[in-house]
């Protein structure tokens, strides 16, 4: 094959390879807030809502984003106080209904093999953080957003009673996504709930603001260091004493 051939494919090839979207994973809350650099957010804790249960495909549109599925399959899925857990199956154990936080969230408590479901977004976004709560010792579930598979941290629950009941994840991607799907990868014997909660996105592209924080969307009020008050403070009290003395 000539050099010329082997260029043409090469060229060929290299924008799908460029596509591919890089994808930043926490499972701390902290340090995903830290990550994004005090950049403007959209959250959403569900407290403000009223419970909403259902056991059939649905569609349910809460303004800045919306949750469906259509794979239900006679489960309990919706905004909700509380699901049944494997809560004495886990070491330490756990209560056999529990919240995410302690606070109304959007949950399921399974029967079998489900549901899947899918949080869509309103605008673009490049970032999204959540509160988990997998009660089920035997299942797990993974979340998926663009081609990407999370499942090992931080939901894999397969028969492992020391595996984590709570925690978070987010992510923080440098190509937009409007879309993210959650589903169940393992069902055991033994059936229990799942949830999300506190969800936080943005649709400010951090990965861009990184290279570029000069950019409007980029820009956060800073207030100022203690030395630059100190000197203003110097400043000001140096013109006090200045126009007394001219008085």
């Amino acid at each position: 094959m000539s050099f010329i051939k082997k260029l043409l494919i090469a060229l060929t090839i290299l924008p799908s390879l460029t596509q591919a979207a890089l994808i930043t994973s926490y499972t701390d809350r902290t340090s995903f807030v830290a990550a994004l650099g005090g950049l403007a957010t959209i959250e959403e804790d569900f407290n403000g809502l009223s419970e909403s249960l259902f056991t059939s495909a649905f569609d349910l549109n809460l303004g800045d984003f919306s949750i469906a599925s259509n794979d239900v399959a006679g489960d309990s899925i919706g905004v909700r106080d509380l699901v049944t857990t494997n809560g004495s199956y886990f070491t330490p154990t756990h209560p056999e209904n529990d919240s995410v936080d302690g606070t109304r969230f959007f949950g399921i408590n399974g029967s079998s093999g489900g549901p899947s479901f899918t949080v869509s977004f309103s605008t673009e976004r490049f970032v999204f953080g959540f509160d988990w709560l997998d009660g089920d010792v035997t299942d797990s579930y993974a979340m998926s957003v663009l081609g990407e598979v999370f499942e090992n941290p931080p939901f894999d629950n397969t028969w492992d009673e020391n595996s984590q009941y709570r925690g978070f994840f987010g992510i923080v991607s440098d190509t937009a996504f409007t879309e993210i799907s959650f589903y169940q990868t393992d069902a055991g014997g033994t059936i229990a709930g799942f949830g999300i909660d506190n969800l936080i996105t943005s649709q400010v592209n951090i990965v861009t603001c990184a290279e570029n924080p000069s950019l409007p969307e980029c820009v956060t009020p800073d207030l100022p260091e203690p030395s630059a008050l100190a000197l203003l403070s110097l400043g000001l009290i140096g013109l006090y004493i200045r126009r007394k003395k001219q008085l």
